[in-house]
């Protein structure tokens, strides 16, 4: 029978002490020794969570490009403990990428006009070049985006008032205009709502088909049909 070896004390989870040197098959390695340690039991994973925040910071300040491997493994210790902080945890790091990812693409694009490809992004930013393609292949889609869409959200108003104030002290009426439409305010409709069709002898016209009429034509169906009924 095939003996199995431990594993070095460098890609050992409980012995490390610092992924600064690793590269990308010693992360490989580690994370699969990593994962066969934390399913072992709940006091594994809980042991391996504090040593994986720790790694999880140092990734990140000193932008090593491991943080997809290493929050992988943090999901998997809450999913051992059954804790509820994994959808926290995602959305926060959503968030905290999302922010670094979109300054480093408006600063390129300020700075040389160009938009940078994933690698330019994944070497200034320290994140691994699969995040950075996460983010920019799902977006404002992305399911953990509820701390983003929340920001969004809270700004929205303070953005309206920033526009109507701008319409009100230039007298700007495009940017009042903006501003109403913005706001979800709808001008009343006056005209007539047709559910289907209206004919007359043989022809018949679609709702669609009338609203491609020119407005004028519209204005002298209008004024036809106003005379004949009133004469009725």
């Amino acid at each position: 029978m095939e003996e199995i070896k431990a594993p070095t004390t460098q890609l050992d989870i409980t012995k490390v002490e610092s992924i600064q040197n690793f590269t990308e098959s010693d992360i490989s390695e580690f994370f699969e020794n990593s994962l066969v340690y934390i399913k072992g039991s709940k006091e594994n994973a809980s042991n391996a969570l504090k040593i994986l925040n720790v790694l999880l910071n140092e990734t990140y300040e000193k932008k090593l490009g491991f943080d997809d491997a290493i929050l992988n493994l943090c999901y998997a210790c809450y999913k051992v403990l059954e804790q509820p902080w994994e959808k926290y945890l995602r959305n926060s790091t959503y968030e905290r990428n999302h922010g670094d990812i979109s300054a480093f693409i408006h600063n390129t694009i300020l700075d040389y006009g160009r938009f940078p490809n994933v690698s330019m992004i994944a070497s200034e930013t320290g994140l691994s070049r699969m995040t950075v393609h996460k983010h920019l292949k799902d977006g404002f889609d992305h399911k953990f985006n509820e701390l983003l869409n929340g920001k969004i959200q809270y700004m929205i108003p303070k953005a309206l008032e920033k526009l109507y104030l701008i319409g009100v002290e230039n007298n700007n009426s495009h940017a009042l205009k903006n501003f109403i439409e913005l706001s979800g305010y709808k001008k009343p409709n006056n005209t007539t709502e047709i559910n289907n069709y209206i004919q007359i002898n043989n022809l018949k016209l679609s709702k669609e088909e009338l609203e491609k009429l020119p407005h004028e034509t519209i204005l002298e169906l209008e004024n036809i049909i106003s005379k004949a009924i009133i004469k009725k």
